[in-house]
C-alpha cells in the first residue's frame, strides 16, 4: 500500500447524503471492494419530507477535518425496498433489509483494503464503527456491541445497545485476527426512538442471498467486469471480493 492503513478502521466512511430539497443526512458506511461501499438503505432511499437523493459523498476514515484517503462522489447507489413511516421510521421487517450499496467515481487515494462478508455469525460480541451524532458526527467511534437473532423477523439483528444517530450504516464486523480480514455481519440500521433519541438497534442479519444481491449490483456497475464476491470455505459463509 502507498500509505499506512489501520485496517479495518480505516475502510469506514462518513457519507453525507444531499436531498432534493438540498436538506442532508449523514451516516456511516464500509468499503467491500475498491470502489463499493456497503452502508444502510435508509441513507440512499427517498425521503417522504426531502425527496430523493441527489448526490451521496464518501470519506473514508474521516476524522473531525482530516480526510486521509480525501472524499469521493458516488456515481451511482443501490438500496433495497424500505418504507418510512410516521416521523422516518421503518419497521422491523424493512430493518431487516436495510443495506444498500455506493459505486464511487474513482477508488479512494491510496487505499485498497476493505471488509469482507460472513452470513454464517450465530450472535454474540460484534465491533460496531461509526460517526455518532453524540460526538459531533465528524469522529469515528469503534466499540463493542452484543447482537444476537430476532426471536420474531427472520435474518434481522437485535442490538440492545443502543446505537446512535449517524451510525446508520455502521459496519458490525469480527475480525479475524489470524489472518488480518474483518468480516462484516450487519449494518446499523434503525430502531426505536423516544422524543428522538434511540433506545436499542437493530441490523439486517447477512445471507447469502443478500450477497448474491451485493453482486448483481456490482455486476451492473462494472459491465464486463468478473470479480465479484466469492465464498472462500466450503460453508459458503466467508465472502471475499476477488
Amino acid at each position: 500500500m502507498a500509505k499506512d492503513v489501520k485496517y479495518p478502521d480505516d475502510g469506514v466512511c462518513y457519507i453525507l447524503s444531499t436531498y432534493a430539497d438540498h436538506a442532508t443526512a449523514h451516516g456511516t458506511g464500509v468499503l467491500i471492494t475498491t470502489d463499493e461501499v456497503l452502508t444502510a438503505a435508509h441513507m440512499l432511499a427517498d425521503d417522504p419530507t426531502h425527496g430523493k437523493v441527489t448526490s451521496v459523498a464518501v470519506a473514508p476514515a474521516l476524522n473531525g477535518t482530516e480526510q486521509p484517503f480525501g472524499a469521493v462522489s458516488a456515481v451511482d447507489w443501490h438500496a433495497m425496498p424500505i418504507h418510512f413511516g410516521s416521523g422516518g421510521t421503518i419497521t422491523e421487517m424493512d430493518a431487516a433489509q436495510d443495506f444498500g450499496l455506493i459505486h464511487l467515481a474513482h477508488p479512494p487515494a491510496n487505499f485498497d483494503m476493505f471488509m469482507n462478508i460472513d452470513t454464517g455469525f450465530a450472535g454474540g460480541t460484534a465491533r460496531l464503527i461509526g460517526y455518532p451524532d453524540a460526538l459531533g458526527g465528524h469522529t469515528q467511534i469503534s466499540r463493542d456491541v452484543t447482537i444476537n437473532p430476532d426471536l420474531q423477523v427472520p435474518h434481522l439483528w437485535d442490538e440492545p445497545g443502543a446505537a446512535n444517530h449517524g451510525d446508520s450504516g455502521g459496519p458490525l464486523f469480527w475480525y479475524d485476527s489470524a489472518h488480518n480480514w474483518a468480516y462484516v455481519v450487519g449494518v446499523q440500521s434503525a430502531g426505536p426512538e423516544a422524543n428522538g433519541i434511540p433506545l436499542a438497534g437493530y441490523a439486517p442479519r447477512f445471507t447469502n442471498d443478500d450477497v448474491y444481491q451485493l453482486n448483481q449490483w456490482i455486476a451492473e456497475d462494472h459491465p464486463g467486469d468478473p470479480h465479484h464476491l466469492v465464498a472462500q470455505n466450503a460453508t459458503q459463509t466467508l465472502w471475499h471480493f476477488v
